[in-house]
């Protein structure tokens, strides 16, 4: 059993440890997440993919992905609906996935109210199959 390492210095709740192992299997689960994604028999990633590409933000990928890996720390800053939120974790994750480093992924987004955070959740999750 994985025991508590301390406590989350904002929640209060167990943070606990993982082993090395843990991880790489996290990262392996990731990827293959990821390529059954973008190789969906039925379609639907693909219906995906064309709607966010139509995004604003989507043709900036790649410098996105680029700055991200070159700094600890990155301000994005676009218009409203241009698709910041929802798309550059994704951009993100993706990227680390297919490299098989998923796991060692982390990116927050800020939101002014709780309710929001829970509405850009449960998009970002069903854009990319999966749950909250």
């Amino acid at each position: 059993m994985i025991q508590p390492a301390n406590r989350h210095p904002i929640t209060g709740r167990d943070v606990f440890l993982i082993t090395p192992k843990q991880v790489a299997k996290r990262c392996e689960h990731l990827y293959r997440q990821y390529t059954r994604r973008i190789e969906d028999p039925m379609g639907q990633a693909e219906k995906i993919l064309k709607a966010r590409q139509k995004l604003p933000i989507y043709k900036y990928q790649e410098e996105l992905c680029d700055t991200v890996s070159r700094h600890r720390v990155v301000v994005v800053k676009g218009e409203t609906g241009c698709g910041k939120s929802t798309q550059v974790p994704q951009f993100l994750m993706d990227e680390w996935s297919a490299r098989r480093q998923g796991a060692y992924c982390n990116v927050v987004i800020t939101q002014p109210r709780r309710i929001s955070a829970i509405a850009l959740a449960n998009y970002v999750a069903r854009e990319r199959e999966e749950r909250v």
